[in-house]
């Protein structure tokens, strides 16, 4: 009972009481004093200082500290009125933000969309008149045998799809229960040798491979090898593959329109010889996008922030992870340079999960389409398939893999596909297909 409206009322209950006993006005209760109300809290302040008394008893509990009390004129009635104006802020903000995001988030029909597309140029790639404008190639493999258990030996695999490039070494046996033995090493391809010559680019290959070879003491040892190439490539051979067009952040001169496989026998020839990666980039535009409209990070864009490719893929499955506390989230945008609030962390989560549900739904409504296809080709009403699934974003990410099943399982209902993780599924099929190519091979000279 500190407000004002009591302390009238305490003062007169203490003077009632000390009265009574004789400690007061000679003892002698007056009417007035007996009434409730009648000692104002006004008298209080007229008798007391009230503000000097206050402001000793605080710098006498807290010595250390310097504080001081400005007069608020009608302050309740001023913060009520900025408390509406704050409400109102951050509801138009909200509103701006949701509006930013609309576009990705898809509906049912955009997927189906997606998923007819897909289709029609799957279509447009296996017709003869139509390939050529078709942007789904549908291009041979020339992969005309599976494994059938016979295959054994040693071969070498590469996996190039991205900033980091893989060697891996794959020993088959035949006749044993597990039949694939790998030891693998993973190096980076810098910036400056994704966008500088071809040359370049495979002399670093066939560097890689070397040392490699020397790690696993395998040095001067000659081994059959597969290549992975995850870009564009008319093929027309299981050994030579035409590069199409560079993606993924590739720039490098001399290659498009040349054979890749031939590309790097003249880099090892030239030597003895005896590694989700728009999404974080996605993110980062958006987050620009919101700081320059003054809805995220006070409107202050960091030197960071501007820098492309500072915030990767990877960041996005951590900041989605459900045991992340946003203090975390905060932790991580601070590493990159942002300076956030709580506020700021939520809505770059949200951002995060958009983005992310958007590529999974795409992926799924692709898959639709392929597993569709694979249905209606066997003359089927329903189809049971299992599909290999490797890349990090898959494995990592905490929804991905759950919204890219659910994806194809809304727009295939005629189709049951089970997911199986497969690791380093790119390097080891190479490395089996190469298997089965030197088995027929064997088999052709007999």
């Amino acid at each position: 009972m500190i407000s004002g409206m009591y302390m009238g009322e305490l003062v007169r209950l203490i003077l009632v009481k000390m009265t009574k006993e004789g400690l007061l006005f000679g003892g002698r209760l007056t009417p007035d004093l007996l009434t409730t109300g009648h000692f104002e809290t006004r008298y209080v302040s007229a008798i007391e200082n009230f503000a000097r008394r206050l402001h000793k008893t605080v710098r006498k509990l807290l010595p250390d500290c310097e504080i001081r009390f400005i007069r608020s004129e009608d302050g309740s009635g001023k913060g009520a009125a900025m408390v509406t104006a704050v409400a109102y802020r951050l509801d138009a903000q909200h509103k701006a933000r949701q509006k930013i995001l609309e576009p990705f988030k898809l509906s049912h029909e955009q997927l189906l969309e997606v998923k007819e597309r897909m289709r029609m140029e799957m279509e447009k790639g296996l017709g003869k008149e139509t390939h050529e404008e078709a942007t789904v190639k549908m291009l041979p493999t020339y992969v005309c045998s599976t494994p059938d258990g016979t295959e054994k030996g040693d071969f070498l695999a590469l996996d190039l799809g991205g900033t980091n490039f893989r060697v891996l070494l794959v020993r088959v046996r035949n006749g044993m229960r597990r039949g694939v033995e790998m030891h693998n090493k993973i190096y980076s391809i810098p910036v400056e040798i994704m966008q500088g010559t071809g040359e370049e680019l495979f002399d670093h290959i066939v560097h890689c491979i070397s040392d490699f070879l020397e790690y696993m003491g395998m040095k001067g040892v000659s081994l059959p090898l597969g290549f992975t190439f995850s870009f564009p490539c008319q093929q027309n051979n299981l050994d030579e593959g035409i590069l199409l067009k560079w993606t993924k952040g590739f720039k490098v001169t001399g290659c498009e329109g040349e054979d890749v496989v031939g590309l790097l026998k003249e880099a090892i020839h030239r030597r003895e010889m005896i590694s989700g990666m728009y999404l974080g980039e996605i993110v980062r535009n958006i987050l620009m996008d919101f700081t320059k409209r003054g809805l995220l990070f006070r409107g202050r864009i960091s030197e960071r922030l501007k820098t492309r490719g500072i915030f990767e893929t990877k960041f996005l499955s951590q900041i989605e992870s459900d045991r992340l506390a946003l203090l975390q989230v905060r932790s991580i945008l601070q590493h990159l340079g942002l300076e956030s609030t709580c506020d700021d962390s939520i809505i770059v989560k949200e951002v995060c999960a958009v983005v992310a549900r958007r590529a999974a739904q795409l992926c799924g409504a692709g898959m639709a389409a392929v597993v569709d296809k694979i249905r209606e080709n066997r003359g089927l009403d329903f189809l049971k398939v299992t599909v290999g699934v490797d890349g990090t974003l898959y494995k990592l990410h905490p929804h991905f893999s759950t919204v890219m099943q659910a994806t194809v399982k809304e727009l295939s209902p005629k189709c049951e596909v089970t997911f199986l993780q497969s690791e380093d599924g790119s390097g080891k099929g190479a490395a089996l297909i190469t298997a089965v190519a030197c088995r027929i091979r064997e088999a052709g000279q007999r």
